[in-house]
């Protein structure tokens, strides 16, 4: 997408959000940090680096506070270095293709649609939202708004690529009575937010949430999740897709006063599904807890975040899997706006000769 594109869209916005909307505000976060690498044959290996730069503006154009319904609305850019963007999706920024890596794009950054979507906010009961656009699609951005710890690192299923945070498409969102739970169902292209769509198929994708015990004032932080994704991938050369992308996940978190934990297991089938073929199957699992020290002292928020990645991207090949810890104490300032936190990192490796990462970050986090 064309920077001078991304500009004028930013720019109609801007001037319409603040002539119609009835709320209107900017949507402005930053992620960077100081990266110390630990890693052997690499030691004192160090930079400043800005990961991502949110930009934008939400708000609603109409909002009626008796039957609580709104139309909301969200633009905002995703500004990256280029690098990164190439080596989680082989993107070209010359043509808009899928074939070059990213190396040498090094240092450069690029400006992507993260989010454009209307949203339509307790239309027939309360409860239901629709939304259109390019939006959250069911996992990601949920169990990020649980972790709350995007500026670390990236949810597990996004860290291994198997699922994106926003799609082009639509969602059927609902919030069950009681405060049982919740579900969200998305018809998307597949691609993720940051790809064409590449054949005519789209995914399907259906998140449930469950709270067994809403009424118990120490259970009620208790859910169980569930999500499943479907959709066509690997086109032939007739433009067909000839190929599966399955994602299941199962979850259990929990959630009390000042801390938040969850557990899930991840299955993922990708390639050609044809007869005498299988796709590639590949599984793991991710351990998170997230203790918020706010709850137990009186300090501003802050806590410490520990997290523990396997996974296996592919059943039927040897010494392929790998596995990460996270360790990060973190502590916010300036009224929840601006954030620090000290983070250690560590990847391994089933494979032998390769060596593990290890790193010591010092992040922050600055939001508007």
């Amino acid at each position: 997408m064309s920077k001078k594109y991304l500009l004028l869209c930013l720019v109609f916005f801007f001037v319409t959000g603040n002539l119609f909307a009835q709320e209107f505000k900017p949507d402005v976060e930053v992620f960077g940090n100081y990266t110390y690498d630990l890693t052997e044959g690499k030691k004192d290996i160090n930079s400043f680096n800005i990961n991502r730069t949110y930009f934008g503006f939400k708000g609603n154009f109409y909002k009626n506070e008796e039957t609580k319904f709104s139309l909301n609305f969200r633009v905002t850019t995703d500004i990256a270095e280029l690098s990164d963007i190439a080596k989680k999706d082989k993107y070209d920024v010359k043509d808009n293709t899928v074939n070059l890596s990213g190396s040498k794009y090094n240092g450069y950054y690029g400006e992507f649609l993260k989010y454009a979507f209307i949203e339509l906010e307790n239309p027939f009961v309360n409860g239901l939202k629709l939304v259109i656009g390019q939006h959250n699609v069911p996992w990601v951005g949920f169990e990020d708004g649980m972790a709350k710890t995007r500026w670390l690192a990236p949810v597990f299923s996004d860290k291994e690529k198997k699922l994106t945070s926003t799609d082009r498409g639509l969602s059927i969102l609902y919030k069950f009575p009681s405060d049982f739970g919740d579900m969200h169902f998305s018809v998307v292209n597949g691609e993720g937010y940051n790809n064409p769509e590449t054949s005519k198929d789209k995914d399907f994708m259906l998140r449930l949430s469950i709270r067994p015990l809403p009424f118990i004032d120490a259970a009620k932080g208790l859910m169980l999740h569930g999500y499943y994704g479907y959709g066509r991938a690997d086109i032939d050369k007739n433009g067909e897709a000839e190929g599966v992308r399955k994602r299941e996940i199962i979850a259990l978190s929990y959630d009390y006063k000042f801390f938040t934990l969850m557990g899930q297991y991840l299955r993922a089938l990708d390639g050609k599904d044809t007869e005498g073929v299988n796709p590639i199957e590949g599984s793991g699992y991710s351990i998170w807890a997230r203790l918020n020290l706010n709850s137990i002292f009186e300090i501003n928020e802050s806590g410490i975040f520990a997290r523990y990645d396997s996974f296996d991207p592919d059943k039927d090949k040897e010494k392929d899997a790998h596995s990460r810890i996270i360790l990060a104490p973190y502590y916010y300032v300036v009224n929840g706006k601006v954030a620090f936190a000290l983070q250690f990192q560590n990847e391994s490796y089933e494979d032998s000769n390769v060596k593990p990462v290890k790193q010591l970050l010092l992040n922050m986090l600055a939001k508007y």
